[in-house]
């Protein structure tokens, strides 16, 4: 739709992207898996390449699960394999892209699936400073001490696991390699939304109007984005919300709010 209308509808002008050929799939596929030895896991690699349908983003979240595993033997492969149902390269839907990152979210650690539904507080295509993220982990009681290492140690290890998955996408980098900032792929952040609001762990509101008092009394985080049009001007608003552990407000700057909390 963007293309379409960026070209003004001219058809001929759109460009259509292609999916990768075997050869540029298998290329990335190894680059991500790494040391690992395909040899006694071809046949598998190739089922599960095929089941990807040359989709960078399927074929790298995929790859980042396998090498996740403690252990990597043909069974567990072939597992993963099993539970992708639908052939992208015949039939590349939505849906399809869904089933593969939703395997990768299931893969998750506990830990590692609050930390990353948290970053649903923030708006889509948002830079998100690491050391911001880690903090506000911290602050929400996710991150514990491990072996004696402080919290804010522990969430940094925790951030390079979401990186190593592929369910973070670093965008900056300080001189000595450590990361500086993040964003999420659309398509991530929207299964994010869809497993917060499963899980009441928290809602994104981009229009106060729909603000009810059942649903004020019920949320326990909140992400107000309000960047539309019907949201200019001054902003005033009363939420009472008992149960309410974080607030997030991301907003053009020309706009000036005055929200009241009552707890």
């Amino acid at each position: 739709m963007v293309a379409n209308a960026t070209c003004n509808y001219q058809h001929e002008f759109v460009y259509k992207m292609s999916p990768l050929d075997d050869q540029n799939s298998r290329k990335l596929f190894s680059s991500r898996v790494g040391q690992v030895d395909l040899e006694p896991l071809e046949e598998t690699s190739i089922e599960i390449l095929k089941k990807c349908g040359g989709l960078p983003l399927a074929i790298v979240s995929i790859a980042s699960l396998l090498v996740s595993q403690t252990t990597r033997s043909v069974i567990q492969w072939k597992n993963v394999c099993n539970s992708l149902s639908s052939n992208m390269r015949t039939n590349p839907t939505l849906e399809g892209m869904r089933q593969v990152l939703n395997l990768s979210y299931n893969n998750l650690p506990r830990r590692l699936k609050t930390c990353l539904l948290y970053i649903g507080m923030y708006p889509e295509d948002y830079s998100i400073a690491r050391t911001d993220l880690l903090w506000q982990w911290v602050a929400e009681g996710f991150i514990g001490k491990i072996h004696g290492q402080d919290a804010h140690k522990v969430a940094g290890s925790y951030f390079n696991e979401l990186v190593n998955r592929s369910m973070i996408q670093p965008t900056h980098f300080r001189y000595d390699g450590e990361v500086k900032s993040c964003k999420v792929h659309d398509m991530i952040l929207d299964l994010i939304r869809l497993k917060s609001e499963e899980e009441k762990f928290l809602s994104v509101v981009d229009d106060l109007q729909g603000i009810t008092s059942t649903w004020q009394s019920k949320v326990r985080r909140i992400s107000l984005q309000l960047d539309s049009g019907a949201n200019e001007g001054t902003i005033e608003a009363s939420l009472n919300m008992p149960l309410i552990r974080s607030l997030a407000l991301f907003g053009k700057s020309r706009f000036l709010f005055s929200v009241w909390i009552i707890l």
